[in-house]
């Protein structure tokens, strides 16, 4: 390994993690892979390769630039575009993801290398836009698109071949993309372009099922193993992993009854939280009903029927059911608040994940990852 290069990555993502959090919390799902056999950089959505000489080449803010280039091919899903349905040529594809890509960055106060591609007469167009307006490279070989400049930066790479499983790259990718938002925004680092770039993109991709059930998973990734394709959800049209383990810890759910909440949002909230239990097969759901303290707890196995029902009324604490569940026997692989966000958190965050459901658009979680939920489109 070149030493001297992985250095220098690694210290441009610490630099992004400090300096643009969005993009550095999003490159750390990366993993890092020397490659000498290739002229630069590739990315296909789940590795990052990097020839050692090319980065040792780059001034360290371009270096930073370089890594965030990596991670909004991944966000935007350039990766794979066969997946996607489209009969693209894939150098032509190559350079129309650049023109996206770099516009963004410099949008978001990123200084661009020597020679990389930008045009602002692309800018708020899509790759597959860009596509259809540049050149065809020349017949029968590689090149440059006729009157285009040299090279895009990178290469981008097919993600999975399976189309389920892009879809669920793609979904997981954008649930990632929200939550680094949130980071970003807390420490009021989080670029006025690029906050536009996720609020539009937050109307118009994963539901919040999809991201809830997508978030249980992550959290409680070390407790159980891919196995196989989600049948129930594939045959409804939804494309997403199905997992399976008799060790998958359990999950809290602290519903808060003071009574903001209303009845049809508790319903579809716990029709997918039985969904979730259908195929993840916790050790257990324990149901904490809370409003000023936590009133009833239940608990549901893996083959009981789950539901919701109201025992709870008054104001809101959250600090009470969360020391209940901090005191739990066996700690939970994930807990998840349904709630206006409105009371008093804890002072410090568990060491468990955890994910505020809230039906409050504007309000964001003090910790934990918080998910807006909506019934608009029902």
């Amino acid at each position: 390994m070149n030493k001297q290069a992985y250095d220098k990555i690694t210290k441009a993502r610490t630099t992004l993690l400090i300096d643009q959090p969005f993009f550095g919390t999003l490159a750390m799902r990366l993993d890092l892979v020397q490659d000498s056999s290739i002229p630069t950089l590739n990315v296909d959505g789940k590795t990052m390769r990097y020839n050692p000489d090319f980065i040792n080449t780059l001034p360290n803010d371009i270096s930073a630039t370089a890594v965030a280039h990596e991670v909004m091919h991944c966000v935007l899903e350039h990766c794979g575009a066969k997946g996607r349905g489209i009969n693209l040529n894939p150098e032509k594809w190559n350079w129309a993801c650049d023109y996206v890509v770099n516009d963004m960055l410099v949008q978001s106060g990123f200084k661009l290398g020597e020679g990389w591609l930008h045009d602002v007469q692309y800018r708020g167009k899509t790759a597959e836009q860009i596509y259809s307006m540049i050149p065809d490279p020349p017949p029968g070989g590689s090149g440059a698109p006729s009157g285009q400049k040299p090279g895009p930066l990178d290469q981008v790479l097919p993600g999975p071949t399976d189309p389920a499983m892009q879809q669920a790259q793609a979904a997981d990718w954008h649930v990632a993309a929200q939550q680094a938002a949130a980071v970003a925004a807390a420490a009021g680092k989080l670029h006025e372009s690029m906050e536009q770039f996720i609020e539009k993109a937050s109307r118009n991709k994963v539901d919040w099922r999809e991201q809830l059930r997508l978030f249980v998973m992550n959290a409680a990734k070390n407790d159980y193993s891919w196995q196989r394709l989600n049948r129930k959800m594939q045959a409804a049209g939804h494309y997403l992993p199905g997992l399976y383990s008799e060790e998958m810890g359990p999950i809290v759910i602290a519903s808060d009854e003071s009574g903001s909440v209303d009845q049809k949002v508790v319903e579809a909230f716990a029709a997918e939280i039985a969904a979730i239990q259908e195929d993840l097969r916790p050790e257990k759901i324990v149901l904490a009903h809370f409003a000023v303290d936590v009133a009833k707890v239940e608990e549901f196995g893996p083959d009981d029927h789950f539901e919701m029902t109201r025992f709870a009324n008054g104001g809101t604490d959250f600090r009470p059911v969360m020391r209940y569940a901090e005191e739990m026997a066996t700690q939970p692989c994930v807990m998840v608040y349904l709630t206006d966000l409105y009371g008093p958190f804890p002072d410090t965050p568990p060491s468990f994940p955890v994910l505020w459901v809230s039906i409050t658009p504007d309000l964001i979680a003090p910790f934990g990852d918080t998910l807006h939920i909506t019934l608009d489109t029902e």
